[in-house]
């Protein structure tokens, strides 16, 4: 219950010290924190829902950009979420980083992650100067920044050879994204390094493999399982407490997971 809490809304209040310290120690304490990939989670039900029902006009489809306006009508519900989620320096960062992600989409201008990453920054220094000197803003933008860099390696890490895509072996896609995964673990670890060891005399050495593990239990199982529970619970209770409980054994084997890990 305590994790759940803190995966949907950041409220880290009912998580127990043990299991706090069980996140830190294997480095996934960023899970615990509402940023990036809640809002890349949320966009993307979003984005589907939106779009599937924009669709269903024949009408929109001749005289609109469907695609567009499904960008356009995920805001509302990204900026009521971070307000939910409190408005922090990581969650302000994501939500100025997806609004004006969807406005240059919209609007057919070019994008990059440092204009992105800027904007924020900008825009968050503009309403409170002295988040600059708070951990949460540092760690934040020096994780996502560290991330940006190491993409720019991606393509010559995966290799790509001359094949085109159908001769190439089955187990080459799933590798590359591996690899992907594995570099950005290792960049956000190594550029928020100096940072933990700066604020909390702490960093964990084992985070790369565990994220590795942990991310996609947590992430891309028991988190839009749990968002979906919310959606639900007013209309379906029932359903939301299926989902809940669909969503807790991954949980489970996380902990265990991070057990190991601390163990190294």
């Amino acid at each position: 219950n305590g994790i759940y809490r803190a995966l949907v809304i950041g409220d880290q209040s009912k998580v127990d010290a043990t299991t706090r310290t069980l996140f830190r120690d294997s480095g996934v304490m960023h899970i615990l924190s509402v940023s990036g990939t809640h809002f890349a989670i949320i966009s993307t039900l979003l984005f589907i829902l939106c779009h599937w029902l924009l669709r269903r006009s024949a009408w929109l489809i001749l005289h609109a950009n469907t695609r567009k306006l499904a960008l356009l009508a995920c805001l509302p519900t990204l900026i009521a979420y971070a307000l939910l989620a409190g408005m922090n320096p990581p969650v302000l960062r994501t939500l100025i980083m997806c609004c004006t992600a969807v406005i240059a989409l919209c609007t057919d201008r070019r994008k990059s992650i440092s204009a992105l990453l800027a904007a924020a920054a900008l825009l968050i220094l503009l309403i409170d100067p002295h988040a600059l000197f708070t951990a949460s803003f540092q760690l934040s933008f020096a994780a996502v920044a560290s991330i940006a860099l190491a993409a720019w390696a991606l393509p010559t890490v995966k290799g790509h050879g001359t094949a085109s895509p159908g001769e190439q072996p089955w187990h080459h896609r799933p590798l590359r994204w591996l690899i992907a995964a594995l570099v950005a673990s290792v960049a956000a670890t190594l550029g928020t390094a100096p940072l933990l060891l700066h604020h909390f005399n702490h960093v964990s050495l084992v985070a790369p493999l565990s994220n590795l593990l942990i991310e996609p239990l947590i992430c891309l199982f028991s988190l839009p399982l749990a968002l979906l529970a919310c959606l639900a619970l007013p209309f379906v209770p029932n359903l939301a407490a299926l989902l809940l409980d669909l969503g807790a054994p991954a949980l489970t084997i996380s902990l265990e997971i991070m057990r190991i890990f601390t163990r190294l």
